[in-house]
């Protein structure tokens, strides 16, 4: 097959993260913005030996759901892998995505998949956005990084970024001093928040200080500048009332928060009713803000230690009865790690909740944990609109 030929091919659905699935000469074939039930023409990117990376270079027969791209970056800029589906087709296939990954490779009944909780906005919505910063002889370009991984293409204004982002990243390029500084820089942060405004750093994460506030759904929380905390407000706040129903008090008097940031969900056990709570994470700043944020909200029942997720577990086994435990754990993209897999399978809490923003890797660790736990749920938030990710929260009970 030559790769500069064009072929036929008919996509048969959009398989995560975002790429369009059809075969050819029995190969599957992957192509971006390409919707189900599309006949397209495609042309090699990439061969490989199993598949093949192709280019959409024209649609043929278009699905009723595909629409023009309200962003005008849409064809270069690779952040959004929905921007050409309606709403609803967004949706169904992100759905239809973790649900085939629970039943492939999990070996989980569709049934524990409960209907999507939807983001209340899906333009507007992101609090932060990191911008690369490159400078070359078109000159300073600030934005995202394309697909060769290399190039940057210029945003002046991202159509996912609140408004109030967008205006001062407007304000920023018309400021010839800071044009000037951005030089000598690689990334740039705009963030906002609805206490503090909004307000820029050079890199991705800037200085701790001085907090900022976020909303909660028990209040305003307490959150380093360099700290991690969902970029969608209000999908996170379902997020975490969502949780909070899942916990069961009554059932299991211990709750362990093993990657806590800010100390939300280890919050959330507290106001629950848990009256044994612990919460580590390793990042200092974040278990100074957390401490903070328990003293204002739940004194006296949390306890926040400095610690990975690993040790936090261990600590929790040597004081508590595993059957007495529900373990909360929101890794980041990579996962559970092997340790800490090792020791949930080992330790069986009683319940165990994982949050997870990257289906790939929680469907790796949940096809090891379910050797000694049942999945009883399964839930996609829309945390990131017309983005290839979502969030998923799964609960699990020891066998």
């Amino acid at each position: 097959m030559e790769d500069s030929l064009l072929y036929r091919l008919t996509i048969e659905s959009v398989v995560y993260p975002g790429k369009g699935l059809a075969r050819l000469g029995g190969k599957i074939v992957f192509v971006p913005g390409a919707l189900p039930g599309e006949t397209i023409l495609a042309r090699t990117a990439r061969s490989h030996k199993s598949y093949i990376e192709a280019e959409l270079i024209e649609v043929i027969d278009a699905s009723p759901a595909r629409i023009k791209p309200l962003c005008p970056f849409a064809a270069a800029c690779p952040g959004c892998s929905y921007q050409h589906a309606a709403d609803d087709m967004e949706i169904q296939i992100k759905n239809a995505q973790l649900a085939e990954m629970l039943v492939r490779q999990v070996h989980l009944q569709r049934g524990i998949l409960q209907p999507p909780i939807l983001a209340g906005s899906r333009v507007g919505y992101r609090n932060r956005v990191t911008l690369h910063i490159r400078t070359g002889a078109a000159g300073l370009r600030i934005g995202y990084v394309s697909e060769d991984n290399v190039t940057v293409t210029d945003i002046p204004r991202c159509l996912l970024a609140a408004d109030a982002i967008n205006d001062l990243l407007a304000e920023l390029r018309g400021d010839s001093d800071f044009m000037h500084m951005a030089a000598s820089h690689r990334a740039l942060t705009l963030r906002h928040t609805a206490s503090d405004g909004v307000f820029h750093v050079f890199g991705r994460r800037g200085p701790a200080r001085p907090w900022v506030k976020e909303d909660s759904p028990f209040g305003p929380l307490n959150v380093p500048r360099s700290a991690f905390y969902q970029v969608n407000s209000a999908v996170a706040s379902a997020l975490v009332r969502s949780i909070a129903g899942l916990l069961r008090p009554d059932d299991s008097d211990v709750a362990v928060d093993l990657h806590s940031g800010v100390g939300v969900f280890a919050i959330a056990a507290a106001k629950t009713g848990f009256r044994n709570v612990l919460a580590g994470d390793v990042d200092r700043e974040a278990v100074k803000a957390a401490r903070a944020n328990v003293g204002e909200h739940c004194p006296g029942v949390v306890q926040v230690a400095n610690m990975p997720a690993t040790r936090t577990l261990r600590t929790a086994v040597e004081r508590y009865s595993p059957w007495r435990m529900t373990v909360i754990a929101d890794p980041p993209r990579s996962g559970l790690d092997e340790a800490l897999t090792r020791g949930l399978l080992d330790a069986k809490p009683r319940y165990f909740i994982y949050v997870s923003c990257a289906a790939d890797t929680l469907a790796r660790d949940l096809s090891r944990l379910t050797s000694v736990y049942r999945v009883v749920r399964a839930q996609m938030f829309d945390m990131f609109p017309r983005t290839a990710f979502f969030e998923t929260v799964i609960c699990l009970e020891a066998k």
